[in-house]
């Protein structure tokens, strides 16, 4: 099987567990609760997703890895890297620059289902000049393909009724980015 044939079945695998409904090195931040306030129900659920994506986040060295160019999605143009575990699609980064920012987005699997995405979007201060005027950094975490937690850049929680919208845009996107072809060698 070459690596055209493995993206294609690794991608149906992955589209088949999101329709069963979601290069930065930051790991997930932990939440700020007020003094005394006890921890929503929902901690012990992002303790787990902490530790997988640190033994993904650790384990990357180990991994097969499959660059990717892509043209045509964004001004300057990108890269999709997959990193797999054997067979196993464990981590998904997409890169995306333009003339004024670049967007990065780390996709975290396990047993083929979404379980964190992180999101860096950089907004330049001038048109290419690569020197960062605003970062916004977004977390969202996900228990069985459901956005149970989204971390705002400012620390914060999003509200809870955006969930829904946000992880179809989130499924959506990655979808998309699965679908599209390797250039030809």
């Amino acid at each position: 099987m070459n690596s055209r044939e493995r993206i294609i079945i690794i991608f149906l695998s992955v589209s088949i567990s999101l329709s069963c409904f979601f290069a930065s090195g930051q790991d997930p931040q932990p939440v700020r609760t007020d003094a005394g306030t006890p921890a929503d129900s929902m901690e012990a659920v992002i303790l787990k997703i902490r530790k997988e994506y640190a033994r993904i986040k650790s384990d990357s060295a180990k991994c097969r890895i499959v660059h990717q160019d892509v043209w045509g999605e964004s001004t300057e143009g990108g890269e999709i890297v997959r990193y797999f575990e054997g067979e196993q699609l464990i981590k998904v980064v997409s890169t995306f620059f333009g003339e004024t920012g670049n967007n990065v987005t780390e996709y975290y699997f396990s047993v083929g289902k979404l379980f964190f995405c992180y999101q860096r979007l950089t907004t330049y201060t001038k048109p290419m000049s690569g020197i960062a005027r605003k970062v916004v950094e977004d977390r969202y975490y996900l228990d069985n393909l459901k956005l149970i937690r989204w971390l705002k850049s400012n620390g914060k929680i999003a509200d809870k009724t955006l969930y829904l919208a946000k992880r179809k845009e989130l499924m959506e996107e990655l979808t998309r980015l699965l679908s599209l072809e390797p250039e030809a060698p």
